[in-house]
């Protein structure tokens, strides 16, 4: 009887500074101006990263994984006679091998006993199907190991002092020397500040209120990724009709790259508000620049990718048995153009711009009375650069050689969306008993796109909305609050949408962007209490 334990360490180590400074000025008698406001903040944020994965040092030097696998085993010498080797060993391993935490551990039958007896416990609460008519002979309760008592018999037995983080930062390589573990870090940085004034008057008897800002943003990026390059070379011993991959891998080198990014944006933004009937009906418009910055992962990209050289003798076999390659994908019967030549892992892009557009609404307000609100809104989104999407460059360069990589690119720019908005509330303070403390309410929107830089459907050449945009959205919903308990109930329904194009959960290859996801209906409910 053979069990397989596995210990897999990794860390990860934070920093984070924050500085945070608001001030507010008020005014009584400076004209039209109520407040300013100003404010500073910086974040500091560093990141360090250590994985158990093996490495190449150099070539012919791999550094041992940190993971250590623990062959428990029970040998009963009745069966096994003088082959029961007990205690723990280590097992041989080559030298080359990135698993060189390799043991084995001999119990007796009492032992091992012993060790599932003091670890296997039952999960607490009653029993599996109590109390439920013709249960028959079901088990009782589930079952779990509790681990500290499993590591604490075992260790009564076995050398389980490999149990740590020594290897994670310093291990043994192939060559029998000790290196430090490369590790990955980002460091990032965000200062920013802000001024807004507030102004409040009367134009032609009628109150106007709102407010103008400006926020300037710095962020700084600084990370080191590597690349590992590898000579991909045909092996002839490897040819055969059940084996897709005749060749052998011979690392080169690693390139550990530095990325340094500064971006700095100017953010603008105002809003204005006008009652011509005070009190009653008001006018809104606000208009702002929204900026979304790219991930540190879309900046910098994994923290190491691995890409492979072909050298020609694999090449030309691959064009000397054009049928020898399949790797079940109709769309890669070109090995060149195949997982065989492309990087693996996500390249970063410190290129990348992010999300980018104006937005600016309008509505108009109407208040009957103190518990009811109609209002009527439109709104329009100008996207400049679209959120950076995944793609796959054909002819990535690196080290004079081009590949075909995986890495991210900003989305395009020239999207405008328009739509309006009509929603509905009124609170039934009216009504008699707990029905005072009910309301109703709904809303409805409609949005449109221009066809600018979206997909196209592939079957009818239809240029399709914006990736998960419905045509249309309503909401009905019914509520109570008597200031201690609130609950909610409400309908709601989108029209169809479409959310992709590729045919990845499907041999089928039919491209299934023009179908369209289905509508769906649901009635969420909530409620909540507070007491004091």
């Amino acid at each position: 009887t053979t069990a397989r334990l596995e210990y897999t360490p990794q860390a990860d180590k934070n920093n984070e500074l924050n500085v945070q400074l608001d001030v507010t000025r008020f005014f009584d008698h400076f004209g039209p101006l109520k407040t300013v406001k100003f404010g500073f903040s910086h974040t500091a944020r560093e990141n360090k990263t250590w994985r158990e994965g093996g490495f190449n040092i150099a070539p012919g030097v791999t550094l041992s994984r940190a993971r250590s696998l623990d062959y428990i085993r029970l040998c009963d010498p009745s069966v096994s006679g003088a082959n029961c080797q007990y205690g723990s060993r280590t097992l041989v391993t080559s030298a080359t091998s990135t698993d060189r935490l390799e043991k084995e551990h001999m119990l007796t039958p009492a032992q091992y006993r012993e060790l599932l007896q003091n670890s296997i416990i039952k999960m607490p609460g009653a029993n599996y199907f109590e109390g439920m008519p013709d249960r028959g002979a079901l088990i009782n309760s589930w079952t779990a190991f509790d681990f500290d008592s499993f590591f604490s018999t075992l260790g009564q037995y076995a050398d389980l002092s490999h149990h740590n983080l020594n290897c994670l930062y310093e291990c043994i390589a192939s060559d029998g020397k000790t290196y430090t573990r490369p590790s990955y870090s980002t460091e990032e940085s965000t200062t920013s500040a802000y001024l807004m004034g507030d102004f409040e008057t009367r134009l032609f008897g009628m109150p106007v209120m709102g407010n103008l800002g400006f926020r300037y943003q710095k962020i700084d990026v600084h990370a080191a990724p590597s690349v590992n390059f590898y000579n991909r070379t045909l092996d002839t011993t490897k040819v055969s009709a059940l084996n897709p991959a005749p060749y052998t891998d011979v690392f080169v080198s690693r390139r550990v790259t530095q990325v340094d990014r500064q971006s700095e944006d100017f953010l603008p933004s105002f809003n204005l508000a006008i009652w011509p009937i005070e009190d009653q009906v008001v006018v809104r418009y606000s208009i702002a620049k929204q900026r979304a910055r790219p991930s540190m992962t879309q900046l910098t990209g994994t923290s190491a990718a691995n890409c492979y050289k072909l050298d020609q003798a694999l090449l030309d076999f691959y064009a000397n048995n054009p049928g020898y390659f399949d790797d079940g994908d109709p769309d890669t019967e070109d090995p060149t153009a195949s997982t065989a030549t492309r990087c693996s892992g996500r390249i970063g892009n410190p290129e990348l711009k992010g999300y980018e557009a104006t937005t600016s609404n309008l509505s108009l307000e109407w208040y009957p009375n103190k518990d009811t609100q109609v209002s009527l809104a439109s709104y329009s989104i100008d996207v400049k650069t679209q959120r950076p999407e995944n793609v796959t460059l054909p002819e990535y360069e690196l080290e004079g050689t081009k590949y075909i990589a995986d890495t991210f690119e900003d989305g395009p720019g020239g999207l405008k969306q328009t739509g309006f908005e009509v929603s509905a509330k009124t609170a039934f303070t009216y009504l008699p008993w707990y029905l005072r403390y009910t309301g109703a309410g709904f809303n409805y929107s409609k949005t449109e796109s221009n066809a600018a830089n979206t997909a196209v459907d592939p079957i009818t050449g239809k240029a399709l909305p914006p990736r998960g945009q419905s045509d249309y959205y309503y909401n009905v919903n019914l509520w109570y609050d008597d200031g201690r308990l609130n609950a909610r109930v409400a309908y709601q329904k989108r029209d169809f949408y479409y959310d992709r194009m590729d045919a990845s959960e499907s041999a089928n290859r039919v491209p299934n962007e023009a179908t369209p996801a289905p509508r769906f209906r649901r009635m969420p409910r909530s409620s909540s209490r507070s007491t004091s």
